[in-house]
C-alpha cells in the first residue's frame, strides 16, 4: 500500500461520513410524491401524511419536536468542536500535545452536557408530551429514553469515525518506502503496509475505539497507558503537520 492509497482511504472514510450525515437528513424530509402539499412547523417540514398521523396522535403539530438521529448527531458535532475551540483558547501553547486525550475530554464533555439538558428537560414537571418523526417516516412519541439512545448513537458514530482515521494517520505516519531490488529483476513488490508496520489491520482502529467507548463508560483513566501513550503520538504528529 502507497502513501497515495493510505491518503485516498482516508478521505473516502470522511466522505462516506459525510455522506451517512447528509442521508440521514434526507430520509427525514418529504419524499413521497403523491402528497400533496407540505406541513411546515418552525423546526421541521413534514409530509401531508406524516402531518396526518401526528394530528391523530397529539391533536396538533405544535408538538411535533425537531429532535431526529440527524439532529442529535448534528448537535453533538456542533458541540464537541464548541469544546475543542473552548479548549484550545484555555490551553494556548499547550494545544499541541497529547491530542487524543483531548479529543477524548471534548467527546465525554459534549456527551455529557448533552445528556444533562435531556435529563434537565424531562424532569421539567411542566413539560407537554411530544412527537418526533422517526428514521422510517413514522412519528411517535418523544421519550427520555428515546433521546438518550440517539445521542447514544451519535457518539458511538463519531468514535468509529475518529478511531478508522486515527488508523489511517497511523499508516502516514509510520509509511516508509521499503523497495528491495534483485539482480535481473527489476523492483519487488513492495511489502504489505501491515507487515511494515508490524500491526495487524484494524488494531490501531480497535484501540481507538475501545478508548473512546471506555472514555464514555467512566473507565478511560484505567485504560492502557501504553496505549494512550501510542494513540497521542499518532494524533501529535498527524495533526501538527496541517
Amino acid at each position: 500500500m502507497d502513501i497515495r492509497a493510505v491518503e485516498d482511504k482516508f478521505w473516502k472514510q470522511y466522505n462516506d461520513y459525510a455522506a451517512g450525515v447528509k442521508k440521514e437528513k434526507e430520509e427525514l424530509l418529504p419524499s413521497d410524491k403523491t402528497d400533496k402539499g407540505v406541513h411546515k412547523t418552525d423546526m421541521l417540514d413534514i409530509s401531508k401524511s406524516g402531518y396526518a398521523a401526528l394530528a391523530h396522535k397529539s391533536g396538533s403539530y405544535e408538538h411535533l419536536s425537531s429532535v431526529s438521529s440527524y439532529s442529535v448527531m448534528n448537535a453533538f458535532e456542533e458541540t464537541v468542536t464548541k469544546f475543542k475551540d473552548d479548549f484550545s483558547e484555555k490551553d494556548g501553547e499547550d494545544e499541541k500535545s497529547d491530542l487524543f486525550d483531548r479529543h477524548v475530554s471534548q467527546m465525554t464533555s459534549a456527551y455529557y452536557q448533552m445528556k444533562d439538558a435531556i435529563e434537565e428537560k424531562y424532569a421539567n414537571p411542566e413539560r407537554k408530551q411530544e412527537y418526533y418523526v422517526a428514521d422510517d417516516g413514522s412519528v411517535q412519541e418523544l421519550t427520555k429514553e428515546k433521546e438518550l439512545e440517539l445521542l447514544d448513537k451519535a457518539y458511538e458514530n463519531h468514535s468509529k469515525f475518529m478511531a478508522e482515521s486515527t488508523e489511517i494517520w497511523n499508516n502516514l505516519k509510520d509509511f516508509k518506502v521499503q523497495i528491495t531490488y534483485h539482480k535481473g529483476n527489476g523492483a519487488a513488490a513492495q511489502p504489505d503496509q501491515d507487515e511494515v508496520q508490524g500491526t495487524k489491520k484494524g488494531e490501531i482502529r480497535n484501540q481507538a475505539f475501545e478508548a473512546f467507548m471506555s472514555a464514555i463508560g467512566g473507565n478511560y483513566a484505567d485504560f492502557s497507558p501504553s496505549a494512550k501513550a501510542n494513540l497521542n503520538g499518532i494524533w501529535d504528529y498527524f495533526l501538527n503537520l496541517k
